[in-house]
């Protein structure tokens, strides 16, 4: 079993959704459930709307997400998606 890293994966959502919040969120919400088809069906909503490298981005998007969908799904990177940034923000770091 292997783990996917968080800053990866937080970064590819990131990059595909920019500044559509909603979206985001909604595809936040499917990873969680741990269902492919949930997160197809967000990803395809958006798809539908996009269009140059937006859909480009969404496409790659797509590839990661399936390629590492096991790791996603087998470890607990999915269910702390929303808190990373507060914790990378405030952390401190000496020396």
């Amino acid at each position: 079993m292997y783990r996917l890293d968080r800053y990866h994966l937080r970064r590819a959502l990131r990059g595909a959704f920019g500044c559509h919040h909603e979206a985001y969120s909604q595809l936040c919400e499917a990873i969680v459930s741990g269902h492919w088809s949930a997160v197809d069906q967000v990803l395809r909503a958006r798809e539908r709307t996009s269009r140059g490298k937006q859909r480009d981005r969404l496409g790659e998007l797509r590839r990661y997400l399936a390629n590492n969908w096991d790791g996603i799904c087998q470890s607990d990177v999915a269910q702390t998606l929303g808190a990373v940034e507060g914790q990378v923000f405030h952390t401190r770091r000496d020396g």
